[in-house]
């Protein structure tokens, strides 16, 4: 895997650090809160982040992503595995 981004573009325009565990994080509530299985919601958070984070480092080696690039990127990993109803979340 290449490298991953520095920063990230939030919605109101400015730059963050970029933070793959907050990836994560949004992943695994998510997945927790449709399945109430803490167990599967790690596995499917994991999982997904991991893709993700594949895409990130390949599409935006020299550039700046936004929240919403890594949201679209989130869901359609989500939606690959058949996780439909956590990427709906």
């Amino acid at each position: 895997m290449q490298a991953l981004p520095q920063k990230i573009r939030k919605r109101d325009d400015s730059l963050a650090s970029f933070d793959d565990r907050k990836i994560w994080r949004a992943i695994f509530r998510a997945a927790l809160e449709v399945l109430e299985d803490e167990l599967k919601a790690r596995e499917i958070a994991a999982s997904a982040v991991s893709k993700v984070l594949e895409k990130i480092s390949v599409l935006y080696a020299d550039r700046i992503p936004s929240v919403e690039n890594i949201q679209d990127m989130v869901e359609e990993s989500l939606m690959e595995d058949g996780d439909t109803a956590v990427a709906r979340s």
